[in-house]
């Protein structure tokens, strides 16, 4: 895998924070949501090589 890293901007509403926090008893100061997966090269080298 070739280890592609990507940023971007994913808002969430400041009542669904609240609402974590209150359920789980956190002061979020913070939030990070993290995807995994094989990008788009990776996927068609590993198909070949299946092939």
């Amino acid at each position: 895998n070739c280890g592609k890293i990507v940023e971007f901007v994913c808002p969430l509403s400041p009542q669904f924070k609240e609402e974590i926090g209150k359920r789980y008893g956190f002061d979020i100061s913070g939030v990070e949501l993290r995807m995994t997966g094989l990008c788009l090269n990776c996927r068609k080298k590993r198909k070949l090589e299946k092939e």
